[in-house]
């Protein structure tokens, strides 16, 4: 998103920096710096050394606005970066923090101290961590939404590039194919999916299941998928970089999330015009409109019967794609998210 934004970013008279914390300076640092980012870097630790490093830097650079994206010590960086002399601080919420217990009353605290006494603006990236801030720790926020690369993720351009993508990956022309897209992690409970493949395949054996993503679980999802009897009817892909290809070999996308911020990867397959079949969750209702460009699941056991009733109907399938690109390019333009960010800053 930084990497796509910033010739806007420069446009409006921005200069563009990024502080990585983690181990390295991390896999984007190139990319950032050849969109004009001056990339810093400081790992972090939790010591009196790195938030003395991180002063320090913040306070060299004279920065007009410093923008904190992690949760992870997010107060003290906003503390240090007040100190440090800067104008403005902004933090960004990209996700559902559930937190419990004595850890809630912590961050509920360091909201209203960031708030009220650093005057820190807080934005979030969807309706649902809008309302999730606001009603789970009285924090009003600004709502901008995230947005993706509209030049790599768009519809087919003709029907022979659908037929030419799938003879690469090996599907044939007439299998109905359900894609998913992400991490292999107990957020995205492939496993629902794999399960309900089971009921699908003992209906219509024609379906065929596109798993995009690797993680912690994929070891468990394929043993699965081998133990329940319908490995055949699984492409595990792995991690591609070549994503949209995929999307649009694809007749439906599918995300059972536990949570999201925003499903990014649901905003990709609207932006390639699949229809969307997702759960009735945090991140995933801001993408799915009911019966307009998809399907809010309520019930995950009905997800096999919903996956029927789009492998029924052509026609109402073409009816959800239309839809599902005039959502996305309406609600989750970059340009008109990236100008609400830049009037965030100085308004």
């Amino acid at each position: 998103m930084l990497n796509l934004a910033a010739p806007l970013f420069k446009q409006n008279g921005i200069e563009l920096h990024a502080l990585s914390t983690g181990n390295n300076r991390g896999n984007y640092a190139h990319a950032l710096e050849k969109a004009g980012y001056k990339i810093h870097h400081i790992k972090f630790v939790k010591n009196p050394k790195y938030f003395w490093r991180f002063y320090k830097e913040i306070k060299k650079e004279n920065f007009d606005v410093v923008h904190i994206h992690p949760e992870r010590a997010f107060i003290w960086h906003a503390l240090l970066a007040k100190l440090a002399g800067a104008k403005l601080i902004v933090r960004t919420v990209h996700s559902i923090f559930n937190f419990k217990g004595i850890l809630r009353i912590k961050k509920y605290i360091a909201r209203w101290f960031a708030r009220t006494i650093l005057k820190v603006k807080f934005h979030s990236i969807s309706d649902s961590v809008e309302l999730f801030e606001k009603q789970n720790f009285s924090n009003p926020t600004k709502k901008i939404y995230n947005w993706t690369d509209e030049s790599k993720f768009y519809p087919l351009t003709s029907t022979d590039e659908k037929k030419k993508i799938r003879q690469q990956i090996g599907v044939g022309e007439d299998r109905f194919v359900v894609i998913s897209v992400g991490a292999c992690s107990p957020v995205k409970r492939h496993d629902v999916i794999i399960k309900a493949l089971k009921t699908l395949t003992e209906k219509e054996q024609n379906i065929i299941y596109l798993h995009l993503g690797s993680g912690e679980l994929l070891n468990e999802e394929i043993q699965l998928a081998e133990r329940i009897g319908v490995k055949d009817y699984i492409i595990f892909a792995g991690q591609k970089e070549n994503v949209r290809d995929y999307l649009v070999a694809s007749d439906a996308f599918i995300m059972v999330s536990k949570y999201e911020g925003l499903g990014n990867t649901a905003l990709e397959a609207a932006f390639c015009g699949l229809p969307l079949l997702v759960y009735d969750t945090y991140g995933l209702r801001d993408v799915v409109i009911d019966g307009y460009n998809g399907i809010l699941l309520k019930d995950l056991n009905e997800l096999g019967e919903k996956i029927l009733e789009l492998y029924n109907s052509p026609k109402l399938r073409k009816t959800y794609s239309e839809n599902s690109i005039k959502l996305a390019k309406e609600k989750f333009s970059m340009e008109k998210s990236v100008i609400d960010l830049i009037n965030f800053y100085i308004n």
